[in-house]
């Protein structure tokens, strides 16, 4: 089932905390999926051009019910998305990202605008060191 078992145990009034795609089995997994709700799709075509410019398409229809699950489990979205003959690439809110990876924000160019769009292999090589959950 995935992430339905969440929206199974939430049905029967249980409150779980194994949310999203991705969840931990051991205590330091906790720091991640205590603060993020993780969403992953791999498909042979996301339209990532038609989320970028136009904020439409299977990724922006991905992204939009990360936000809502993510938002209903009081965590931060993050979306791991994998497109056929592509790097995947990891999408958080344009600051969430910084809360677990502090090193991979640049400085002198920030970024101001939602969502963040990157590379999953570049997000891995920086050191994971997590904030304190919302």
């Amino acid at each position: 089932m995935s992430g339905g078992r969440a929206t199974v145990a939430k049905k029967k009034g249980v409150d779980i905390r194994q949310t999203g795609d991705i969840c931990s089995v051991s205590p330091e997994g906790h720091v991640l999926t205590d603060l993020f709700f993780v969403e992953c799709k791999f498909y042979r075509d996301l339209q990532i051009d038609s989320f970028i410019l136009d904020n439409k398409g299977k990724l922006a229809d991905f992204w939009h019910v990360a936000k809502c699950e993510a938002n209903r489990h009081k965590r931060y979205p993050m979306l791991i998305a994998k497109e056929n003959r592509r790097e995947p690439i990891i999408i958080t809110g344009v600051f969430d990202l910084n809360r677990i990876c502090p090193s991979i924000v640049d400085d002198e160019n920030p970024v101001t605008y939602e969502p963040e769009i990157r590379y999953l292999g570049d997000v891995l090589k920086h050191p994971f060191q997590p904030e304190k959950k919302r």
